[in-house]
Parts: structure tokens; C-alpha cells; sequence
């Protein structure tokens, strides 16, 4: 026998005696799959009931502010060509002073669309937070429930199995159990607390 044989050999020899001396692999734990829970943030602020009535309200406020807007339009257009008109019969003084008033009307209206756009932004912002507020104790359920440890965001996750995403229960739970939080009407937004935009500039202009 050669002396690479006998290496050989020794080398074959050792290894099968490794695999039978050592210990076999642990299973994988069966019951690992309910430890950690997968949902869907997104899926739960956007399919829910309550999203999608929170989302209609901000589309109806935002409806509502372009209406407002083409009615100041319409109102302003009306008076430049009333202005226009007047420009030759007016004195130069009085003609003078009516253009500054309209342009003082026109950057009203501007600051107000703005001032109103944003009141809305901060309703849907503080909304949106209430809707997030009330999703955490049915999380806390679900886990507890499905004996869990940990609940991930599927947003975080390249890959995992059906079986551990509850999205779809948490869904049903938060359908059954949260409603939509209210949006002020748009009176009230851009019109301050009992108020109402006047479309002719009645509206005083918050800086």
C-alpha cells in the first residue's frame, strides 16, 4: 500500500467514525412558526374601514376647497373686469386705490387658501395618529393570542411564510372594533369655530 493510500484510508476511517460518534442535528422547533407574528401596517392604515372613511373625509375637505377657490376666482375675475372697465372713467387717485384694495383682495385669498390647506394636512396628520393609536392593543391581543413574542411589519420582511401573517385577522378585529375618527367640517376649518368662508372675501385672513 502506497503512502497516499494509507492517508486515504486514515482520512475515510475518521470521518465515518465522526459520523456515527457525533450527535445528530437538532430538529427545527415545530412550534417556532407562532413566536414571531408578520403584519401589514400598510394594509391595516389603508383597507380598513376606518382608513377608508378617514381618506373619504379628506378627499370631501379637499373638494370642498376647490369649490371655495373657484368661487373666490370667479368673484375676483368679476371685479378685475369691473376695475378694467372703470379705468378710463375714474380718477387717477380713486382708480389707484381700488387696484390696491383688489390686489390686497387677491393676496388674501391666497394666504387663506394656504392657511386652510394646512389646517386640513394637520386634521388628517392627528387623525391618521388616532388610527395608529387604536391598532396597538389589538396587536397586543393577536400576540398574546397566537402565543407570540414578536410581531414584525411586513414592510421589513424579504420573505416568510403565510402562516405567520395575521394581517388579514387584525383587519377584522380593528373593522369590528375602531371607528373613523371625525375630520372638522370645512366651515369650521376654514372658517374658524362657528364660521362660514365668504366666497365675495368676508373670510379675515389669519397671517
Amino acid at each position: 500500500m502506497t503512502g497516499r493510500g494509507r492517508v486515504w484510508r486514515l482520512a475515510l476511517g475518521f470521518a465515518l467514525s465522526f459520523a456515527v460518534l457525533a450527535p445528530p442535528a437538532p430538529p427545527l422547533a415545530q412550534d417556532g412558526g407562532d413566536r414571531i407574528l408578520v403584519v401589514s401596517r400598510a394594509r391595516i392604515l389603508s383597507e380598513t374601514a376606518p382608513a377608508l372613511a378617514l381618506r373619504e373625509a379628506e378627499v370631501a375637505l379637499r373638494a370642498d376647497l376647490r369649490d371655495w377657490l373657484n368661487a373666490r376666482k370667479q368673484s375676483l375675475d368679476a371685479e378685475e373686469r369691473t376695475l378694467t372697465d372703470l379705468r378710463g372713467d375714474l380718477p387717477r387717485t380713486e382708480f389707484d386705490q381700488r387696484s390696491s384694495e383688489f390686489d390686497q383682495r387677491v393676496r388674501d385669498t391666497r394666504r387663506e387658501s394656504q392657511r386652510i390647506e394646512a389646517t386640513i394636512q394637520s386634521a388628517f396628520r392627528d387623525a391618521r395618529k388616532e388610527l395608529i393609536t387604536a391598532l396597538y392593543p389589538i396587536l397586543i391581543e393577536v400576540l398574546r393570542t397566537r402565543g407570540g413574542q414578536v410581531i414584525l411589519d411586513q414592510d421589513q420582511i424579504l420573505m416568510a411564510v403565510p402562516d405567520i401573517d395575521v394581517t388579514d385577522q387584525v383587519i377584522a378585529l380593528y373593522n369590528a372594533r375602531v371607528a373613523a375618527p371625525t375630520l372638522p367640517s370645512f366651515e369650521v376649518l376654514a372658517g374658524g369655530p362657528g364660521g362660514t368662508p365668504d366666497p365675495s372675501g368676508g373670510v379675515e385672513p389669519q397671517e
